[in-house]
Order: structure tokens, then sequence, then C-alpha cells
């Protein structure tokens, strides 16, 4: 079965389709596929001044923006991001880009550097599902660490709905699988060295699930022998300093480019957050020698999970429920957690596997025993529910849950 290959440029990237079937199906699905990347684009792009994106920023410190349910879906991902950094990934800290310029050579001074901070702040920001308000002026947002990843998806999902079986998306890097090749051989993908970028420093075969890299090499200065890259930290406005790049595999490209980033932020203690994500990873820190590989070499990796984080009353915790989530499985998990979380929100995260059916149902369960241990042991327990769900794809859900005791 004969290729069909289609490039174009989006997102300041170069983009490739690359799929095997009917060769005029595939070009229509291309033209598709290549709108669907250029609508996000315009919607969310910093640069166009006619993008929600830009409105949002202009109304900062003024007045809220109406949003949509694609908008707060990313936006309640953009907050669980947040908190499973601990703050290091925060959307408002786009604004750093006014003192760094990695075409000069020049570091900023650190006064210009703090006086940005305060407007880096993303707990500040006011949003629900129709609106958001940026309370300070100046201040801004910006969906750059995760927005190409999201289209990657978004336009697998187009192909998927078309009956496209065979192809990859390769959005500068950011690629997502939507099936084997026709004979089942799988995509070999290479990963750039770091140190090398033009060469690969080690190759995959992929069936399945998506594939990022974060790296420290795509825009850089190298000032008096150190390495300054364009990943900064939202608590001090520098730049990470201690992985050169950290590659993922997971089910959605948002999922992999995201926990890519996030493994980059927390520079030392990177290695053994991420271990504990249980994804298939290539990590490599700027010296070159501590390099970590936990993939499958034949590519095909079991991806179901759900990601349950609690947050509220300056508390965290996080639990990952590995393998297909059922109701019995997440309602174990929640008899042992719920009682310590009252006045506290939960995000869940649901990926393929996953159904909204078994997190729905186990929380119907959960109230049901409670409602049972109040009469038979004549205890006081009292809260609600608020059960919200953000499609953000096709096997990808975002479940915001809030308990009030």
């Amino acid at each position: 079965m004969n290729f069909h290959q289609h490039n174009f440029t989006a997102m300041a990237s170069p983009c490739k389709f690359l799929l095997q079937g009917e060769q005029a199906l595939l070009q229509q699905a291309c033209l598709q596929a290549q709108a669907e990347v250029q609508r996000i684009e315009q919607k969310f792009s910093r640069y166009r001044e006619t993008s929600l994106l830009q409105t949002i920023n202009k109304n900062a410190g003024i007045k809220s923006t109406k949003i949509d349910r694609e908008t707060a879906a990313l936006l309640n991902y953009a907050d669980l991001c947040h908190q499973q950094s601990d703050g290091l990934f925060d959307i408002s800290s786009g604004i750093l880009r006014q003192v760094w310029n990695f075409k000069s050579n020049i570091l900023p001074n650190e006064d210009k550097i703090q006086r940005l901070l305060p407007l880096i702040n993303w707990p500040s920001i006011q949003w629900d599902q129709d609106e958001i308000y940026l309370p300070q002026e100046n201040m801004e947002i910006d969906f750059g660490g995760f927005g190409k990843e999201y289209a990657a998806d978004k336009a697998a999902e187009i192909f998927q709905s078309m009956g496209i079986k065979h192809g990859l998306v390769d959005l500068g890097g950011d690629i997502r699988i939507i099936g084997d090749k026709a004979d089942e051989s799988g995509w070999k993908i290479g990963i750039r060295n770091p140190q090398q970028p033009e060469q690969a420093i080690s190759h995959m075969t992929l069936h399945q699930g998506a594939m990022a890299t974060s790296g420290n090499y795509e825009r850089f200065m190298n000032v008096n022998g150190r390495h300054y890259c364009h990943i900064m930290k939202a608590n001090s406005g520098w730049p990470v300093n201690y992985w050169a790049s950290v590659t993922i595999l997971a089910p959605q490209c948002l999922v992999a480019g995201s926990l890519a980033t996030l493994t980059m932020l927390a520079e030392q203690a990177g290695l053994g957050w991420l271990q504990e994500q249980d994804v298939p990873f290539l990590s490599i820190d700027i010296n070159g020698f501590d390099c970590t590989n936990s993939f499958d070499n034949s590519g095909k990796h079991n991806f179901p999970f759900c990601r349950v984080s609690f947050t509220g009353n300056n508390l965290q915790h996080s639990c990952r429920a590995r393998l297909v989530l059922t109701r019995f499985s997440f309602l174990i998990f929640l008899l042992k957690e719920i009682p310590s979380s009252f006045g506290r929100s939960i995000s869940v995260i649901i990926t393929s596997g996953c159904t909204s059916e078994n997190v729905f149902s186990a929380f119907s369960a959960l109230c049901e025993i409670i409602t049972f241990l109040k009469k038979i042991l004549n205890i006081s327990i009292s809260f609600c529910v608020i059960f919200d769900s953000f499609e953000i794809s096709n096997s990808f859900r975002l479940f915001k849950i809030s308990f009030n005791g």
C-alpha cells in the first residue's frame, strides 16, 4: 500500500501527515486535518491579534472574556499541570519572553525579571466554563506549553473519524500514531540527540499512542560557558538547567508533551517523579551522562491509565490508578481517600481504556455507601458532590469533582 505524505507549516513548525490508504480519501482527510490544526492556531496563538487568547490577554485587569467549552477544558488541563508541578508549570509565565531574548546572547537584568514575577500567578486568575478574568493589567496566558500537542491529537481524531487506520501525525516533532503501517511493522521514529540535534540518539518503533520531547536545544543561548534555554521556571523567571531532553510515550500527545515539560521543570527531582508516572521515557541530563531509558523496544506499550489529583486547603495529593479503570477499583480508591478530602476538589484525567460511565457510577456507588453507613452506624457524614466533565479529545476526558463537607 502506497504512502501519502502531506507537508505544511503551522505553529512556527514544519508539520507532516504520513498515511496509508485510498489516495482520494487521504487527500481529503489531510486537508481537513490541516484545517483543524490551523483553526487551533488561529484561536489560541499569542501572535494573532484576532485570536481568543489575545482577546483574553487584552482584557487583563479590565473585564472578563467569554470562553467556550474547548477553552474551558484546556484551562482545566493547565490547572492540573500547575498542581502536578507544584506551581512550576504556569501558563501565565509566557510574559517572561519580554526580557529573555535568546538571539541577543545577553542575560536579562534581574530587576526586570523581578518586576514581571508578580504577573505570573495562575492561582489568582478567575475562570469557569463560561468566562475568564486576568486580575492584573499586563497579565497574560499562553497555551504554548501544550497547544501543538493538543493540535496533533485533534488532527489524529479527524483521520480516525474518516476511517483511516494507518498513519502518523508529526507537528514539529510532536507525534501521534493513528495505527500500524499496513504491514503491521510500526513506525520508526528518531529521537534527537540534544547535543547534536541534527542526529538521532535513539530510535523507537511505535505501534500506538504518542511521543513528545521537551528539550533545551530549540531556543537557547550560551553565555559565559553556561547554557540558557527557553523553558522557564515560573517561581524564579530563570531557565531550567538540569535535563537536556526528556522524551515521553503516552496515549495522547497532549499527555506526553505535558509530562516531558513537567519533568524538565522539576529538574533533579524530575526523574523520581517521572518514574512514578509509569510511562515509557528517555531522559538525558545536560552533561549527556545521566541517560535513563525505560522504552520497550517493541513499541507495544500498555497505556490505559487514570490520574487523580486532590487539591485545596494547602494540601496536595496525587495517585495513579494503573490499567483499565473499573467501577470497583475506582470505588476502592475513593473510599480510601475521600474521608480526608472534604473541602477539596478532585481532578481526574481519563484516557483510553477508561470510561466516564465508570467514574460516574463509582461516585454514585460511593454516595449510596455513605448513605448506608449513616443509617446503620448512626454517624454524621454529609457532603455534596459537584461533578463536571470536559472532553479534551475523543479518548481523553478531564473530570472535576468538588466535595464540600
